[in-house]
């Protein structure tokens, strides 16, 4: 009864306003990540995101004003916070979602698909986004413009998000084709990301980071355990002879440089990891998590400042 009640009240909400599923002739839909055309009969007012990456790049567009609802993990920008929560991780709440009366909701592929589907099923349009690449970023970004209203906006944002990774490819090219003509692995540094232990959480080929550590200048040594996020043995990474081990810890809310340091410490301690290369050279970078994982525009932040830990000397800096 609890759950009927909700979706009674919004479907009599939806017969009050045009038929979203019959717009009129002319307007132009936008194909999601999931092949579904979204078409909307007029620039959305009631947005609600259903991923923390979704919910960065509705506000670095200048949509955080219509934004009506997030996940319990959108911590960020700041005001995020603030917004009604209607959905965890995978799970969403349906009731949650029609109380706060959206016209449109942007979720992910993560998402939970039944749930989805109930929620196209009372007439809110949900359009998806699966970002596994920086260019998959890009490409949202463009498209959530012409979906709500502010492609113009989209445009400016895209066009400023590929010129900063333009910038990193531009800066470290030259690094590589230099080390390529001395033999040296192609200048690439062999890279893994992971959670201190044994076995190892990583990147593996297809994933976000996987795209970072390439354009960054790096070789993601994690693609060789296979795709997604797979695990490695300590043995196996002993053997790969890392030469960089980014991280991104995350010890909770408040966490200041002492503390990351600290665990950093810690890690170079443990058995196994202080036979590293990368560990004996002090080459661990970190990167916050929100920052490296989530398929936002902040995602460039991630590449910035890890070509620049492989790469200083192409922007000034030294090691």
């Amino acid at each position: 009864m609890n759950r009927i009640v909700p979706v009674l009240i919004w479907a009599i909400f939806l017969s009050s306003k045009a038929d979203a599923a019959n717009p009129p002739a002319g307007v132009m839909g936008i194909v999601d990540d999931l092949g579904t055309e979204v078409v909307l009969s007029a620039a959305p007012q009631r947005i609600v995101s259903l991923a923390p990456s979704n919910t960065e790049l509705l506000f670095a567009m200048g949509l955080g004003d219509r934004v009506v609802g997030v996940t319990k993990y959108c911590n960020y920008p700041p005001a995020a916070e603030a917004i009604e929560q209607v959905a965890g991780f995978s799970d969403l709440s349906v009731e949650k979602i029609a109380a706060v009366r959206p016209d449109l909701v942007v979720a992910s592929r993560g998402n939970d698909a039944e749930g989805l589907e109930t929620v196209r099923q009372m007439g809110v349009p949900v359009f998806a986004l699966a970002n596994n690449s920086i260019a998959d970023v890009i490409e949202s970004v463009r498209r959530l413009g012409q979906l709500t209203g502010r492609q113009q906006a989209g445009e400016r944002l895209a066009t400023s998000l590929q010129a900063r990774i333009d910038t990193v490819t531009t800066r470290v090219a030259p690094r590589l084709l230099a080390a390529q003509s001395d033999d040296k692995r192609h200048g690439r540094p062999r890279v893994l990301w992971g959670f201190a232990g044994d076995p190892i959480y990583t990147a593996g080929a297809g994933s976000i980071i996987d795209d970072v550590v390439e354009v960054a200048g790096g070789e993601n040594l994690g693609r060789q355990a296979g795709e997604g996020w797979p695990q490695v043995s300590l043995e196996t990474v002993v053997d790969w002879q890392v030469d960089v081990l980014l991280m991104s810890l995350r010890l909770g809310e408040g966490t200041t440089a002492a503390a990351i340091d600290a665990e950093l410490e810690r890690m170079r301690g443990m058995d196994g990891w202080r036979q590293l290369p990368a560990v004996k050279a002090g080459h661990l970078v970190h990167v916050d998590g929100d920052v490296l994982t989530r398929a936002g525009p902040r995602i460039i932040d991630a590449v910035e400042l890890l070509a620049r830990a492989l790469h200083p000397a192409a922007f000034g800096e030294r090691r």
